[in-house]
């Protein structure tokens, strides 16, 4: 098993970086991490390291990190760990081992809507957008709720910065392996209450999505009637699939348990 690569290019600009994904058989390297795991060939590989787009900064009440942004470079960035009491980093930290972070990149994990990612997860459950180089810029979910922009390259991942409190949950076999499923929740802080209630699951084992009638239900109150309302709302709601390590149905029960811990550490 090996990844071939036929013609390698660095490009310096986005627009040059753009016209060569043109090409037929092109495709954008991310930090290689999945991908060289595959038996396939690569016509023409489109490293983006010299296009300055791995910045991490603050602008216009976003914390934006640049696409080719390593997960342990946002990880340990201090707006990441500043912000809803480093719910992101506590979150990142999960992502496989400290080698595995400083190789995968924020873009290379995000465009291809992996379904074992716990990072995917754990942005969805806050305001998060993308931006493409020419499609422009989307909600989170709505990117991986329709067909990828073709032929286009990820430049941006835009964490909205307003006082939330979250909570990300998973289940595993060994710290080391994918997560069976896992669950990411988050809800706004407005005026002593908790408000715009946000709900991912993911490692269903399709990629992560938000669960919209339990972030309705939330969005009513949260006592213990709420919560179980919300808990079997999700479970209704999302498809859950069997793979070769786990049932439909036993993860749908585990991601019941999961959201309802999850619901109670943001309530505190």
């Amino acid at each position: 098993m090996a990844l071939r690569i036929l013609e390698y290019v660095r490009p310096k600009t986005l627009e040059e970086a753009f016209e060569l994904l043109q090409n037929e058989g092109a495709e954008i390297l991310g930090g290689t991490t999945y991908a060289r795991l595959s038996s396939r060939t690569i016509k023409l590989a489109i490293d983006l390291q010299d296009v300055g787009i791995s910045d991490i900064y603050e602008e216009d009440g976003y914390i934006v990190v640049g696409a080719m942004a390593r997960l342990a470079n946002m990880q340990f960035h201090d707006l990441i760990m500043n912000y809803a009491n480093g719910y992101l980093y506590d979150a990142i930290s999960y992502v496989w081992s400290v080698q595995l972070r400083n190789i995968a990149t924020v873009g290379g994990t995000v465009v291809p809507k992996w379904g074992f990612s716990d990072f995917i997860t754990a942005v969805l459950a806050l305001s998060t957008e993308v931006e493409f180089y020419k499609a422009g810029r989307m909600k989170l979910e709505d990117f991986l709720e329709n067909p990828t922009p073709r032929k286009d390259i990820m430049t941006k991942l835009l964490i909205k910065k307003e006082p939330r409190k979250a909570s990300f949950k998973f289940m595993r076999n060994s710290v080391y392996d994918f997560s069976i499923v896992n669950a990411a929740l988050s809800a706004k802080e407005e005026e002593g209450k908790l408000v715009d209630w946000r709900v991912a699951v993911g490692a269903r084992p399709g990629v992560a999505a938000l669960s919209r009638k339990a972030m309705e239900v939330l969005n009513e109150g949260y006592d213990d009637e709420h919560i179980e309302r919300a808990v079997n709302a999700m479970k209704e709601e999302l498809k859950f699939a069997d793979d070769f390590r786990w049932s439909g149905e036993y993860r749908k029960e585990v991601a019941g348990v999961l959201v309802k811990k999850a619901i109670g550490e943001v309530i505190g």
